[in-house]
């Protein structure tokens, strides 16, 4: 009974790790120290209870993998007792559970592997070149999976060197063992190999897409399923599908068959190679760049049969490869001949099939792939994807049914099902958020002038998921988007200022922080862009401000709160009562929790400087503090250290006696930092 508690009690802090993060991790020095005690426990009696291992390796490794550098005082422990376990262990399963955990490690712990790199390739290694492994099938196909997760994470000068013999092995492999599991592991590790050596790649991919392309093109695994077995046959391709069962119904029936097949299944392992072949071959594509261009055409007529499948794992990941090899032939556009024509064309047959499958797709997840992919891509090819006029009118018709849920996928009769079904209501929300990011990004690659027209026939729908009776999550999404609108749209954005102030400032009302961290950065960016649109709104905006700091206790809120008065100061000093506010938004430096809102405050500092506001002189030992504070770190960007240093060094060259005097009142570490801007600079 005692071990029973133990491994559920095991599986279920395995699930806390899962789901729970970040708030979990923070008690890794009472969880970690307890899970290696019982890691040691549980490999000692492995043979008899195989559950107690199976629970504190998957316990270990959902909690280790979501540390990052936390994990680093504990890691010379933990690889001390995963090698052991690897090196001494006789039960395969041991072994393949702590593989396994050194990968989940590795991804914690990343360039901080190297010391072990050496002492973990041993027996990687000889587990990859054994030729007779027999049920220990499994510990070669776990040592792909892991060495492709050190190729990632172990940093590409240290791994460089194995890549020849890393991606022959893996060829080696696919030879010599038939083996679904192994082939899809193996296209994983090329995939890893890629985002080291990018288009170095190219002297392989002959031999890797071919391969690639075999398995997708692959019946192996389809078994024919006779009528007299019809009661036997498994209906999976339904209406949910994400969960594969171990042998999947296709259902395939064509009149020239012979009259005694119902149908088909294809085993569970054939499946998920052909899905992660999809995601492996686009990664390699997108990494190889212009590299790959040779093996395009092979690979799309391939990828788009494969978007019209019954299983929605392998739907979903051919529409990421294809939008991925889409994203490559942007790159090629103006790198070889015709490549603007051939990207043009491919747009021609990609993206009506993407609109068909938003609008037709019976399956959300599926229909999320689909909107986030061509975000992407106008991320990418944003100029060609915007220039023909079908193309913007399909997908903000597109965007709009999403939002106006007319999709196949979000008019099914289970409104029973969606109560009882917080997944699925889930995905509603996030099918809805997919749709709303891809219309910033279209705003963007349009110009905001020309994009004007769609944003009037979007904004009513959007506006409308900001009303007292939406849900939270509606309405943290449609402020935050509509404020991404409004970065992508800038000087654009005034005609539709007068309407967007009123959604913000009611949302800076709100009970949930969320929203009114979304909504403070909202009226923040719509002052910068809105410029004298919003000049009569500013006391409005200054008195809910003022409000709202005086109470607010939520530091994403606060700091949002800083940018968006620094956002108003930009725009309009005069407007703003400065030498109230800034004392207090000196007082809140450096921000915590939105550090990017540090660029805006401390722009607005440096211009306040520059124009000699009467509010700079007393507060400049509490800024001379503050950017010590964050002068060399990543809570600033470069562009925002060079502002700082500009005002440091005008202080010391103004008055050096008085600013030796006030470094000799800090502490020693930030008063080297200042020393340092200044000598760096002069």
């Amino acid at each position: 009974m005692a071990a029973r508690l133990h491994n559920a009690a095991l599986f279920a802090l395995g699930q806390f790790s899962e789901h729970l993060q970040p708030d979990i991790s923070k008690y890794h020095s009472h969880i970690l120290p307890l899970l290696f005690r019982y890691l040691g426990l549980a490999s000692e009696t492995a043979d008899k209870d195989p559950a107690g291992i199976t629970r504190t390796y998957y316990a270990l490794e959902m909690f280790c993998e979501n540390l990052g550098d936390e994990l680093l005082p504990y890691l010379p422990a933990l690889m001390e007792k995963l090698l052991h376990n690897l090196q001494t262990s006789t039960a395969v399963h041991t072994r393949e559970l702590a593989i396994s955990a050194i990968g989940a490690t590795a991804n914690a712990a990343k360039q901080n592997m190297c010391p072990y790199f050496l002492q973990i390739m041993e027996p990687l290694r000889g587990y990859l070149l054994e030729s007779d492994m027999g049920s220990a099938l499994v510990l070669k196909i776990q040592a792909v999976d892991t060495l492709g997760v050190l190729a990632r994470t172990i940093g590409a000068e240290n791994f460089i060197p194995l890549v020849d013999e890393s991606i022959q092995l893996g060829l080696q492999l696919i030879n010599e063992v038939n083996d679904p599991d192994l082939r899809r592991c193996t296209y994983g590790l090329f995939a890893s190999i890629s985002t080291v050596i990018k288009e170095g790649m190219a002297p392989h991919l002959n031999t890797i897409v071919k391969l690639m392309i075999d398995s997708l093109q692959s019946t192996e695994g389809v078994v024919a399923h006779f009528k007299e077995d019809e009661n036997e046959m498994l209906q999976v391709f339904g209406e949910d599908d994400g969960e594969l069962d171990e042998e999947e119904d296709i259902s395939i029936e064509e009149e020239d068959e012979e009259e005694d097949i119902e149908g088909y299944s294809v085993e569970n392992a054939y499946l998920e190679e052909k899905e992660d072949t999809c995601n492996a071959l686009g990664e390699i594509a997108f990494n190889s760049s212009l590299a790959f261009l040779p093996h395009i055409d092979e690979c799309f007529s391939e990828i788009m049969e494969l978007i019209e499948y019954p299983a929605s794992n392998i739907r979903k990941a051919a529409l990421c490869c294809m939008g991925t090899i889409c994203r490559v032939l942007s790159r090629a556009q103006n790198a070889v001949d015709n490549g603007g024509e051939v990207f043009a064309k491919a747009l021609e047959k990609v993206i009506p099939c993407f609109i068909n499958i938003i609008n037709t797709d019976s399956e959300r997840t599926v229909v999320m792939a689909a909107l986030e992919t061509i975000n992407e891509m106008l991320k990418e090819g944003s100029s060609s994807m915007v220039s023909e006029q079908s193309h913007v009118s399909s997908i903000t018709s597109a965007i709009r049914n999403v939002l106006q849920l007319k999709t196949a996928c979000q008019d099914e009769d289970d409104e029973d099902d969606y109560d009882e079904d917080p997944q699925q209501a889930e995905h509603d929300e996030m099918l809805i958020e997919y749709a709303g990011e891809i219309i910033p990004s279209l705003a963007k690659a349009m110009g905001g002038q020309a994009f004007g027209p769609y944003l009037a026939g979007a904004l009513p729908l959007l506006v409308m998921k900001t009303k007292k009776t939406c849900t939270v999550a509606e309405k943290s999404f449609s402020i935050g988007t509509l404020s991404e609108i409004v970065i992508a749209m800038e000087d654009s954005i005034q005609p539709f200022a007068g309407h967007l102030v009123q959604v913000f400032v009611q949302g800076m009302q709100e009970e949930d922080p969320e929203v009114r961290s979304n909504a403070v950065f909202g009226i923040g960016v719509l002052a910068e862009h809105g410029k004298e649109t919003l000049f009569t709104h500013y006391p409005v905006i200054l008195s809910v401000i003022s409000d709202l700091i005086g109470k607010e206790d939520d530091q994403c809120v606060i700091d949002n709160i800083c940018g968006a008065v620094a956002r108003l100061v930009l725009t309009n000093t005069e407007a703003v009562p400065v030498a109230q506010v800034l004392p207090r938004l000196v007082q809140l430096l450096p921000l915590k929790e939105d550090q990017e809102e540090n660029n805006t405050v401390f722009k607005c500092i440096h211009h306040l400087y520059g124009s000699g506001h009467e509010a700079i002189p007393s507060l400049i030992p509490q800024l001379l503090a503050v950017f010590a504070q964050v002068l060399g770190t990543t809570q600033i960007k470069e562009e925002t250290q060079g502002l700082i240093i500009q005002i440091i060094q005008s202080i010391h060259n103004q008055s050096p006696d008085e600013f030796n005097r006030l470094l000799t009142a800090l502490p020693q570490d930030l008063a080297v930092r200042l020393s340092a801007a200044v000598c760096g600079s002069s």
